[in-house]
């Protein structure tokens, strides 16, 4: 099963970091092909991450990628 709530878990987790989209692709300089316009299409759910684009992003923001991905999993606070 797709995670459902995935794309607003990536927001969440920008917006506790206080970080704009912009600022979030300057934190994660080393994932490619990471941008702004990119997140946007994740926190949308218009568009999914890879596995791997996905695990450096949660190494980037210090977050397990078990609670991104899993819908029972409330985000902890980053």
């Amino acid at each position: 099963m797709e995670p459902r709530l995935l794309g607003s878990k990536l927001k969440n987790i920008r917006k506790q970091l206080g970080l704009s989209p912009s600022e979030l692709v300057d934190r994660s300089k080393d994932i490619e092909p990471l941008d702004a316009h990119l997140i946007a299409t994740f926190e949308s759910g218009k568009n999914k991450p890879s596995l791997q684009l996905l695990l450096a992003y949660g190494r980037s923001v210090n977050v397990c990628t078990d609670y991104l991905v899993d819908d029972k999993l409330k985000l902890p606070k980053v």
